[in-house]
């Protein structure tokens, strides 16, 4: 058959090259599971730079074994059919690139002591199938175009320049872009990207004129900047956040009338309005992350002014249901605001998460697991002026869309530094880490690394320490902290409005100091 000739002949010929990227891959997965400090501070890096260094060398040499640029080759003149020589190739790239590192993998798995299960196969081949498209196929379809390695480098370069030219765009001028438009974008340029490369590849392959195929993956990088700013328009907001099909998933509430007050802080040039919401309606198994915000103003007299998108990251849920909205003005809107009496309706980008029920985790042993998530080692060493806790979790191929940790200050067994007093009952503190939501991360290690008590932050309400009243005690989990947590995946993203009534009374001004750059979103927080 004349594929398995093809296939041997470039086994045959490039045995040193494959054999060196065997030993890289194997070098490195070593090094992930050997940590030294040396390589840790000086060379943390430098295998996985010359593993893909070398796939890309690989895909290169494989594609141009057989040139299909010019006319001077003389493999045209052998049997080769079209889709034998392809195949062959694709065959190639995969037997050399992909189960090398599959295997790699599958020990770094054996490892971290997660078994392999059938679960995971289609987590383990999507991660194959994400290097295949975004590394091997850019690689081969530009080495299609290209007659020899130099010509690669060469446009490899001139892509560089591009990309350092379109850096220089006013990209500022644009629209705040959210973690759903961004996502959107993302995928279409991957899509797109991806099928123009291949349709290159392929018309290369069956006709070998290049010069459409040229074309072809030119029109492809310039898809890039059209993604990023199509990522912070209109229509990128609707089809990522689209209407909630009846009421929205949380309803969002100023105080009542008579107590509603609003802070003001005055910047240089602007002045940034914090305005406290309730939500209410938030059944026990939804998170709700607000991650775009706009608001609209009218005054009794007429008066009404509409401020900038805007990005945020306020978490909501059963537990958690009050939240400030901030947004920076002009100084002389946030005047008019306050002599107008003004009304807010406010516009709302919300990401909805489905949540499993909250279940307690016992960190008193050294080494103890998350069900359905990851394995977690506690590190800790504590004295009366010094403590360090880390929780060390690994996972198989991705975290959660969301997981969800919470703390009671009345279970808390941290030891309390510099004689600090006990902490009160009745705080809580709460960290939220999000996943990627694909089925594997775009990573060569497919363990993924992360400390439990990440994003913790303060307790809530603030529990001051005694020698700062302004400063808040963080939280943080030792050994022997029960930890309720609650993973959840995302059910959708969805587009609210809100007429949340007169703002109320302004709080007294409190003045700060400007910044280099005053034009950077304010970002709320939970409160």
């Amino acid at each position: 058959m004349m594929l398995l000739h093809i296939l041997l002949k470039d086994l045959r010929r490039h045995r040193w090259e494959i054999l060196l990227f065997v030993a890289i891959v194997a070098a490195w997965a070593w090094q992930q599971t050997h940590r030294f400090y040396w390589l840790e501070v000086h060379a943390k890096e430098l295998l996985v730079i010359v593993m893909f260094v070398l796939w890309f060398f690989l895909t290169i040499r494989g594609v141009q074994g057989e040139s299909l640029v010019g006319d001077r080759e003389f493999w045209p003149t052998r049997p080769y059919r079209t889709w034998q020589l392809f195949l062959a190739k694709a065959a190639f790239l995969v037997l050399c690139l992909n189960v090398p590192l599959f295997l790699a993998q599958l020990y770094l798995l054996a490892h971290a002591g997660i078994p392999l299960s059938p679960s995971l196969l289609p987590g383990l081949l999507f991660l194959q199938l994400e290097f295949a498209w975004c590394c091997t196929l850019p690689a081969a379809a530009l080495a299609a175009v290209t007659d020899s390695i130099v010509q690669w480098v060469l446009s490899i370069v001139a892509m560089l320049i591009f990309g350092l030219a379109v850096s220089w765009l006013p990209w500022n001028s644009l629209s705040a872009t959210f973690a759903g438009t961004e996502q959107l974008a993302t995928w279409c340029g991957i899509i797109v990207i991806g099928l123009a490369l291949l349709a290159a590849l392929i018309w290369q392959y069956s006709h070998r004129r290049s010069g459409p195929a040229r074309i072809v993956i030119a029109a492809a990088v310039v898809v890039v900047p059209l993604c990023i700013a199509f990522a912070s328009t209109k229509l990128a907001r609707l089809l990522a956040y689209t209407a909630p099909n009846g009421l929205p998933p949380v309803s969002l509430s100023l105080a009542p009338a008579n107590q509603r007050t609003y802070t003001r802080t005055d910047g240089f040039g602007t002045a940034t309005l914090q305005v406290p919401v309730y939500a209410a309606s938030i059944p026990a198994d939804t998170l709700v992350v607000i991650e775009g915000t706009r608001f609209h103003f009218t005054g009794n007299d007429g008066w009404d002014s509409k401020t900038a998108w805007a990005t945020a990251a306020i978490v909501l849920s059963s537990q958690s249901s009050t939240a400030e909205l901030s947004f920076p003005v002009p100084k002389s809107t946030a005047d008019q605001i306050r002599r107008t009496h003004a009304t807010i309706q406010a516009e709302i980008e919300m990401a909805v998460y489905h949540i499993s029920a909250p279940y307690t985790i016992d960190t008193t042993p050294a080494h103890f697991k998350i069900p359905h998530v990851a394995s977690c080692t506690l590190w800790s060493l504590e004295s009366q002026i010094f403590r360090f806790s880390r929780l060390d979790c690994v996972a198989p191929l991705r975290m959660p869309d969301v997981y969800v940790t919470r703390l009671d200050s009345s279970e808390n067994t941290c030891s309390q530094l510099n004689r600090q007093p006990r902490l009160p009952a009745g705080h809580w503190a709460m960290g939220v880490q999000y996943g990627s939501g694909i089925p594997a991360d775009f990573d060569p290690n497919p363990i993924r690394t992360f400390d439990l008590d990440t994003g913790i932050g303060v307790w809530n309400p603030p529990i001051y320490t005694p020698q700062d009243p302004s400063t808040s005690r963080t939280a943080s989990i030792c050994r022997g902290t029960p930890v309720t947590a609650q993973y959840g995946w995302l059910s959708g993203r969805v587009h609210a409005t809100y007429q949340l009534g007169p703002a109320g009374t302004e709080s007294p001004t409190h003045p700060i100091e400007p910044s280099d750059d005053d034009s950077t979103p304010f970002s709320p927080r939970a409160t």
